[in-house]
């Protein structure tokens, strides 16, 4: 049997472990479409 309290604290390590995985994926997917704007703008603003 798993007593209530152990119950609790694995919920609140998987919501912690969720919440680091949305913060890590945020950052990924802003680092990305900030690389992909610098490569933008770098092409555009280029002297011909």
């Amino acid at each position: 049997m798993i007593s209530p309290q152990m119950n609790f604290v694995l919920l609140l390590i998987g919501l912690t472990n969720n919440v680091l995985n949305l913060i890590l994926n945020c950052l990924k997917l802003s680092h990305q479409l900030l690389v992909v704007g610098c490569l933008g703008v770098g092409r555009c603003s280029k002297p011909k």
